[in-house]
C-alpha cells in the first residue's frame, strides 16, 4: 500500500503597501534601481516586450565573470538567437545549457548549469517570460 499523503507547505507573505506602490516598485526604473538587485531594470510590459537591466556603478567596478551560463528551461529560438548574439561579443565563454520546455523545471535547469560551471563562485538570476 502506498501512502498518499503529501507535506503542502504554505508560505504568507504580507506587505503593508497599495497596489499601485507594488507596482511601481516592480515596473519603475527608480525604483529597481534603488530596492532591485543594484541595477537599472526596464521593462516593456507587452508581449514580446524588451527588457534591460543595467549594472550598477557598483556591478561594473567587480568586473564580467570569467564565464557566464545561461540555465534555460525551454525557450524558444528567440533566446538562442539572443544568446549566440552575445557569444560572438563577448570576450569569455557564454555557456546556453537549454533543456525541453517540460513544465517547471528551474532546479533540474540550474542544476545541469551549476554542472557546467567551472568558476569558484555561482551568481543566479532568474527571469521568467510567459
Amino acid at each position: 500500500m502506498t501512502d498518499k499523503t503529501a507535506t503542502i507547505q504554505v508560505f504568507r507573505i504580507v506587505i503593508k503597501a497599495s497596489a499601485n506602490a507594488i507596482w511601481d516598485a516592480i515596473t519603475k526604473p527608480e525604483w529597481t534601481e534603488r530596492y532591485g538587485y543594484g541595477g537599472r531594470a526596464e521593462y516593456d510590459l507587452r508581449v514580446d516586450g524588451r527588457f534591460s537591466h543595467k549594472a550598477s556603478a557598483e556591478m561594473k567596478s567587480l568586473g564580467l565573470p570569467d564565464e557566464i551560463i545561461v540555465a534555460d528551461d525551454g525557450s524558444g529560438p528567440q533566446t538562442r538567437h539572443v544568446v549566440t548574439r552575445w557569444q560572438e561579443r563577448l570576450r569569455r565563454p557564454l555557456i546556453h545549457v537549454w533543456q525541453a520546455d517540460e513544465g517547471f523545471r528551474l532546479a533540474r535547469s540550474r542544476n545541469r548549469a551549476i554542472a557546467a560551471a567551472r568558476g569558484d563562485y555561482l551568481v543566479i538570476v532568474a527571469r521568467k517570460d510567459g
